[in-house]
């Protein structure tokens, strides 16, 4: 467990490959920073690390996500809006 706050809970596991998970509920959104790890402003962010290179990332309501720091914002998919006829 990296943090467990009223604010912020973030863990950061491996899986049966190696590869290493960070995971952020940041309950009230704006900016938070646990130095060399993790950066965001997303109310949910993850980031996948393969080795020492980041591959995948996602992030809920926000724009930026710096994981092991790298810009993992980049590589999070673009959200699409879809509304139900």
């Amino acid at each position: 467990m990296l943090a467990n706050t009223a604010e912020l809970t973030a863990l950061e596991f491996a899986d049966e490959t190696g590869a290493r998970h960070l995971v952020a509920l940041n309950r009230k959104g704006g900016a938070v920073n646990l130095p060399g790890v993790l950066s965001t402003d997303a109310y949910v962010a993850y980031a996948r690390k393969e080795g020492e290179k980041v591959t995948a990332a996602a992030l809920l309501n926000g724009k930026a996500l710096t994981a092991w720091g790298t810009d993992a914002a980049k590589l999070a998919p673009k959200a699409e809006a879809v509304t139900a006829p």
